[in-house]
């Protein structure tokens, strides 16, 4: 029979604890931080927001069999609406990752927050989709991965980006160029409002170690004088044949218009040196169906679907 796990009130730094395993689910002390950063790797920030839970066994240096971490996605005017959390544990049983999500869980709720969902999309066979899902958490989001072959999407945006040069119908003043440092800031305020990529993943993907790390110099930038009017972010995968869109932002003003072939265009025209075999875009087919219809269009096929779950978090 597995050991109880059961909150502990008289410590306010531990949230539960296992009886007789000598597990506690606590808040990390200040002197683990950097400790932590070293031992999981966790999709936030270390600074002043972030809330660490470890799983930690034995006295004084204990050590730390997993860790979850919370972070506030803030949105404007309801900054305790919504928490992100992602986990990690080293090869620790069962009971260390259901503890932490536990312990996240009530965490989360005395802090006030309305919801905690995991900062990853995760496969619906993940065997931690299922144990959020024990939990009670639901799928909120999902995320459809569009491939594409490279050489029928680079030969048809290349048709259309010619004729409109021909037809001279880019607007005056159109600077292409990738994400430069200086725009990183506008671009990422741009892809968070607009539901395509929350600030989290995208400071994610531009830290050493990210297995999908945006590209800033192959994404595309468009500017019309000091306003951002679309981009598009690229990152490399794994195997080397290939690039996936992670997110693609359009001005409404200029949305079913060229902005989008130059989006396209330009940082496909810059894979053609890396022998790329497809691209792959990514779609919240709920929101943002206009992607779903320009993957088609591009003889894109579905080739993966994840979920983002979520916990509803009742206050008592």
């Amino acid at each position: 029979m597995a050991p109880v796990i059961a909150p502990v009130r008289n410590d306010p730094g531990i949230i539960a604890e296992c009886v007789p395993d000598g597990i506690e689910w606590r808040a990390a002390w200040p002197d683990e931080r950097e400790r932590i950063r070293r031992l999981f790797r966790l999709p936030f920030r270390f600074d002043e927001r972030l809330h660490l839970i470890v799983a930690a066994k034995g006295a004084n240096r204990q050590r730390l069999l997993g860790c979850a971490a919370l972070y506030p996605l803030a949105r404007e005017g309801r900054e305790h609406d919504e928490a992100r959390f992602s986990w990690a544990v080293r090869g620790a049983p069962q009971t260390v990752a259901m503890g932490l999500l536990g312990a996240v869980n009530q965490y989360a709720r005395d802090l006030g927050f309305r919801s905690l969902a995991h900062q990853s999309f995760l496969e619906l066979d993940d065997p931690r989709s299922r144990q959020l899902e024990s939990l009670g958490g639901q799928v909120v989001e999902t995320l459809d991965e569009f491939e594409c072959p490279y050489e029928a999407v680079l030969n048809r945006c290349r048709r259309i980006y010619e004729r409109l040069l021909r037809r001279r119908a880019f607007t005056a003043g159109l600077q292409i160029s990738g994400v430069t440092q200086s725009l990183l800031p506008v671009v990422r305020a741009r892809l968070h409002a607009s539901g395509i990529m929350d600030v989290l993943e995208f400071d994610d993907r531009l830290r050493p170690g990210h297995p999908q790390p945006t590209d800033l110099g192959r994404s595309t930038a468009l500017t019309v004088g000091s306003n951002l009017i679309g981009v598009m972010l690229v990152a490399p995968l794994a195997d080397g044949r290939g690039y996936i869109v992670p997110a693609r932002w359009v001005e409404p003003a200029y949305r079913r218009g060229w902005a989008n072939t130059v989006l396209i265009y330009n940082s496909t025209a810059q894979g053609e040196a890396l022998g790329l075999e497809y691209i792959r875009f990514l779609a919240n087919s709920a929101v943002h169906d206009e992607t779903v219809r320009l993957a088609r269009r591009l003889g894109g096929e579905r080739v993966r679907s994840r979920g983002r779950h979520a916990l509803l978090l009742q206050q008592q």
